[in-house]
């Protein structure tokens, strides 16, 4: 099981405190932008689009990386993820956020939510290593938009869209 699956990485000071303010940020952000905001994979066309206008650069958007709008539109992404994937948040317990490694908690489909077989499957893969599990820095799929040509907030859904898919061959066989 990876360390991530521990209960204390989805409740902890440090990530309740960023996921309370952030929550908090992208309340102001939907106050100022009105309009529907339904955590609908649709709406990160709209978000997307907030993003490129506010920042016309690479450089712009990472001078604002710690921002209250970019944790804004990161949560708002973890969000959908959440809502439409059962992915949880999860931070290491311990560590400041952000930290210079990361710049905010990130979210994963976790262990205790997979059937027994999909458990053996997953632990075979991580024996192999590689764990077929998906993990998204909602930051780092937003800090792609200005530095890759075609990079979208959608391709977060991607991780988590199929990732079963990728079990079949190391589910164990018989029921």
């Amino acid at each position: 099981m990876r360390p991530v699956d521990d209960p204390s990485y989805r409740n902890n000071p440090q990530l309740n405190a960023w996921l309370d303010t952030a929550r908090a940020d992208f309340a102001a952000l939907a106050e100022r932008t009105g309009g529907p905001w339904d955590f609908s994979a649709a709406s990160l066309a709209r978000l997307e689009r907030l993003v490129l206008e506010r920042h016309a650069t690479w450089e712009e958007q990472y001078d604002d990386r710690r921002g209250p709008f970019l944790r804004a539109v990161a949560w708002y992404l973890g969000e959908v993820l959440v809502r439409h994937h059962d992915a949880v948040w999860v931070w290491p317990p311990g560590t400041p956020c952000p930290s210079r490694e990361r710049s905010c908690p990130a979210l994963t489909y976790p262990y205790d939510r997979l059937t027994e077989r999909e458990a053996e499957a997953v632990a075979a893969s991580e024996e192999e290593g590689e764990s077929l599990l998906p993990v998204v820095d909602p930051h780092q799929i937003v800090g792609a938009l200005h530095r890759a040509e075609g990079s979208r907030l959608s391709v977060a859904l991607e991780h988590f869209e199929g990732w079963r898919d990728e079990l079949a061959p190391w589910l164990p066989s018989g029921t």
